[in-house]
């Protein structure tokens, strides 16, 4: 049979089977209890890491109750004193590190350090086992440096973005101006009222207004910021191993503007000290700048990217190298070398948004702390870590608390706050973006094909291709007098410069009769695609989701 759909212009569909083409493979049975592990860092009061700890050291809840804890892993790099990188770390899990530079951001001589100082974490932790990323942001994000095992190759990449500048000056510009723009208004005030000036005295309601806009443009910015870090966070998803994003940025605000109106309030109270004009006092007594600034406020944004990061199984690193008092991140505290832990900060701007995103995924963030000293900290979580297991019912998509307790007085904890254990049907989507760039494991041995010619349409490339499924690793169970079963074939596309397209998904059912299930041996199903390239997209990742047994197979093709 043949048939075909459209898909909002950028696939079209189609099912070859040939009739004797059926499964043959056995039940398998679908366990709803796994082993979940949860890694944590261990350390004591100085930050120092603690190692040889045991399962009895530990309690962990979920949702609030308690969960026997059914083994535990500990990697700890002085475990073999001398050794290679790939020597001590044989038995941890391959890592998979993001290095995210926002450049909308980062200052020139605050960005410079942070190069020299990822160098040198690279060469001394990076094995052959693990995988890198490079992205840059401003206004968008943009991979730099794809995955890649080599670390010659990121080494490179560094040296490129070092000698870069960043945006950060655009971003310190507007707050220059704007606070520049409320000292005018009232200097000009001041000296209007001391020589007698008829010039009418400023409302200092306008005066608010331009503190209103700049945080309104500081708040666009952010939502733009985090949308990027929510679809890298969402493209990790489809990713295996232990999975680090290094965030280097000088804003995460909590209270976007919220510096600028703590100085519009102290502006404020010197005017209704006599700083000013009748008129200005006047309108300064009836404006509340506190009610003003708490309008603006990302605490829900950066909460639910923790969640996004957790449901992804990323840990959040994140510096802010601003060693000048925070003063594009707002009124934070300033973590020096020796005290990196997350603390209560002062000001409007409470605890960085950065601190509040690393807390919740069971990482760090430094803020206005040396890069040096921020990644050399970052190694030691990197190489020294536990992974403690235990029985969860897997099913539905709630996300669900996760706590970790130490037993020992003398021991504080680090680890994810939150869990979600997704279907495979769920995670798909994300696995099949990520097979872009990481292959993923092809369980279902598919393969694919260019089955025609290649045709130009106007921009765009129109490919035909045929997904081979064997037929003997597809689940098949008796129902009636036929065998049922199913797959679902996902499609997406990018290129070197395109973020990867939505992802295409289309189900075809199985009902055959028990008569032909001797005939498959080595045959193949044929799913047929023909895929539309749109210009500058030049990759295909196609996955296959077996319905019964959830088994998963996944192939991509350049074209």
């Amino acid at each position: 049979m043949s048939t075909s759909k459209k898909f909002s212009g950028v696939l079209a569909l189609a099912i070859l089977l040939a009739p004797s083409m059926v499964a043959q493979t056995p039940m398998k049975e679908v366990i709803d209890v796994r082993v979940t592990n949860v890694e944590v860092i261990a350390t004591d009061s100085k930050g120092n890491h603690v190692p040889g700890l045991t399962r009895e050291d530990f309690e962990l809840y979920e949702n609030g109750k308690l969960q026997p804890i059914t083994n535990l892993f500990e990697a700890n790099a002085g475990a073999s004193p001398g050794a290679s990188n790939d020597a001590a770390r044989k038995t941890t899990l391959p890592r998979r590190i993001v290095i995210y530079f926002d450049d909308s951001t980062l200052l020139p001589n605050n960005r410079k350090p942070i190069i020299p100082a990822l160098k040198k974490l690279v060469a001394d932790t990076m094995t052959s086992d693990d995988q890198m990323m490079i992205v840059t942001f401003n206004q968008s994000s943009k991979t730099r440096l794809p995955w890649t095992n080599d670390p010659a190759a990121v080494q490179s990449a560094l040296d490129t973005i070092g000698r870069e500048p960043g945006g950060g000056r655009t971003f310190q510009a507007a707050r220059s101006r704007v606070e520049s723009d409320i000292r005018s208004v009232v200097s000009g005030d001041l000296v209007s009222s001391q020589s007698g000036s008829s010039i009418p005295a400023p409302d200092f309601r306008g005066i608010l207004s331009t503190v209103r806009n700049y945080a309104s443009s500081v708040t666009h910015n952010f939502g733009v910021s985090a949308a990027a870090l929510e679809n890298l966070f969402g493209s990790l998803a489809g990713v295996d191993g232990r999975k680090i994003v290094v965030i280097a940025s000088e804003s995460f605000p909590t209270r976007p503007g919220g510096d600028v109106f703590a100085s519009l309030e102290n502006i404020r109270n010197q005017i209704l000290s006599g700083g000013g004009s009748p008129g200005l006092q006047r309108s300064a007594r009836t404006t509340n700048v506190s009610a003003e600034a708490s309008e603006f406020n990302t605490n829900e944004t950066i909460l639910m990217l923790g969640r996004i990061a957790n449901a992804a199984g990323v840990t959040v690193y994140a510096l802010d190298p601003d060693t000048g008092g925070g003063s594009t991140s707002g009124n934070v505290e300033q973590i020096g070398p020796d005290q990196m832990q997350t603390g209560v900060s002062t000001g409007t701007a409470s605890v960085d948004g950065l601190q509040i995103l690393a807390h919740a995924t069971g990482g760090v963030a430094w803020i206005g702390t040396r890069p040096a000293v921020a990644f050399e900290r970052l190694r030691a979580d990197l190489e020294n870590y536990y992974s403690i297991g235990y029985q969860a019912k897997t099913g539905g998509a709630a996300e669900r608390s996760i706590e970790v307790k130490p037993k020992r007085a003398n021991v504080r904890v680090r680890a994810q706050k939150s869990i979600v254990f997704r279907t495979a049907e769920s995670e798909m989507s994300a696995r099949v973006t990520s097979n872009l760039q990481s292959a993923q494991p092809n369980d279902l041995g598919i393969s694919i094909q260019v089955a025609g010619d290649v045709v130009k349409d106007g921009d765009k490339r129109r490919v035909p291709l045929h997904v081979l499924i064997p037929a003997r690793n597809l689940t098949v169970l008796p129902e009636g007098n036929v065998y049922t079963g199913g797959f679902s074939v996902y499609v997406c596309t990018a290129g070197g410069k395109a973020e990867p397209s939505s992802v295409n998904r289309q189900s075809h059912e199985i009902r055959w009769p028990p008569s032909t299930i001797g005939q498959l041996a080595d045959r193949k199903m044929t799913f047929a695609i023909e895929v539309i390239l749109e210009k500058g997209r030049d990759q295909i990742s196609v996955g296959v989701l077996d319905h019964r047994s959830q088994a998963t197979g996944f192939s991509k093709i350049a074209m």
